[in-house]
Order: C-alpha cells, then structure tokens, then sequence
C-alpha cells in the first residue's frame, strides 16, 4: 500500500463572520484507511466535510488530495481527481430509472457526451460499466424503477452505486445510515465493507455502533476543534470522549 497520505487536511479554519466553525485542524489519512469523524451536533463536522468536498472555501489552511492541493479546485475537479460523496440526503434523479441514474453518473466522467439522436445502447463502454454497477450491487430488480417508488435503504444504496461509479481513490460518506431502519443500517454496513479495500473512506456517521464497526480510525470534534484522533479502540477508552460523546457511564 502507498506510504503517502491519500488525503492532507492541513491547517483547516473556516469562519462565518465572528462564528468560528471550524479552527485548525488537521487530518492525515492513509490510502485504504477507514476514518470516521463524530462529535455532537454543531461540532463542525459537516463544514469540515464540506471544505474537503469542495462546497465550502476555506478561510485559512488547504487540502491535498493524492499530493496535488486542491484547495481551490471546484467540485467537479476533484472528481475528476478521485474524490467521491454522498450527501444526509439522497442526492438522485427521482424521476428517472435507476439505470439512467448509473448511465448519467458512469457517463460524467468521459470525453464522449450523450446525444439525443443516437440510441443509449450505442455507447458500448458506458452501458457495459453501468451493467457492472447494477450487478455488483444487486440492482437488477430494480433497475428499471424510478427511485422515488423505492425504500429510502435502496435509494441509499443506489447513492452508494453511482459514487462508486468513478473509482475513487476518496469516498466522502455522509451520515450513509441516517433515516435507515436496524435492517437497513446493518444491510449498508455490509455493503460499505465488501468495497474495495483501496478506496480511501471518510465517514461522518452519528450513530456509535456503525461507526466503530466501518472504521478503523476515529476523529473526535467538539466547537470546531479536534478532540481526539487515533485507532477506533484508543478513541473509545478515552475518558472524555467516552463522557461527552459517547455517554459511556
């Protein structure tokens, strides 16, 4: 496995006028590594994702994907580039099958653009890779089905799908388990796991157990700042996370 960090968080600070939301923190995170970053509501958690993704400009500090700094690379760039996410909420066409939904995600990242002259099944490559996707996530049932008629655990699992779609060398999770049943959560523990090994994994999760069973390290954040870091186990016998995070007796 590469030595180097995939992803370098160096320095970060975002302020919104006088409110400080993020202040300082830096994050180093191997290629392959499982992370997660937890903390209360407020912690700054969601900015400092933000910034990563490239929704949010820092207001100090940068961010180096794969040794290239991204900082001020827009969106799409750092697609291009590696980077993947999912959002709290289920960011689909819902009108559209969810075979289109694979085509339009495995087609963004080409040269060739779609015409509207020239049947879809034309474009060997792209169907061939979006066929791919719909089996190795089980899709095929479901495939011709618009996903606003399906359980929010399948659109979560579809989300999954079209951010896998690029190969990514970064996947961005965001809360992947947030509004899923028991069933659901533990059905995309499952699914999060049997990824590849050599996608690189930063996962904001509320929910303790599905974070101690995906990750391997743990970032802690409270008022902006980076309370504690380290090996999952670590994180969970340090006192005060164990008080003011996890609400261990």
């Amino acid at each position: 496995m590469d030595s180097r960090p995939c992803l370098r968080v160096e320095n970060i600070s975002k302020h919104f006028g006088g409110l400080v939301a993020v202040s300082e923190v830096n994050l180093s995170i191997k290629y392959g590594e499982r992370r997660g970053i937890i903390g209360p509501n407020g912690a700054g958690k969601t900015t400092l994702f933000n910034m990563i993704a490239g929704d949010l400009k820092p207001t100090l500090g940068r961010v180096v994907l794969d040794g290239k700094d991204i900082t001020d690379l827009p969106t799409h760039q750092r697609a291009y580039l590696g980077m993947a996410r999912t959002f709290q909420i289920t960011n689909l066409f819902p009108e559209m099958s969810v075979m289109d939904n694979i085509l339009l995600a495995t087609q963004a990242l080409e040269r060739s653009k779609f015409s509207l002259i020239r049947p879809t099944n034309s474009y060997r490559k792209i169907c061939q890779k979006a066929d791919e996707i719909i089996e190795k996530f089980a899709l095929a049932d479901v495939q011709n089905l618009s996903p606003k008629n399906l359980s929010h655990g399948t659109q979560r699992q579809i989300e999954i799908a079209l951010a896998i779609v690029s190969n990514p060398k970064l996947l961005l999770l965001d809360e992947p388990t947030a509004g899923l049943s028991p069933a659901e959560s533990a059905d995309m523990v499952l699914l999060l796991k049997g990824l590849d090994s050599e996608i690189t994994m930063l996962i904001i999760e509320h929910d303790m157990d599905v974070a101690f069973e995906l990750v391997d390290y743990l970032t802690v954040m409270h008022e902006g700042k980076v309370q504690a870091d380290g090996p999952k186990e670590n994180v969970r016998s340090n006192q005060k996370v164990q008080e003011i995070y996890l609400g261990y007796d």
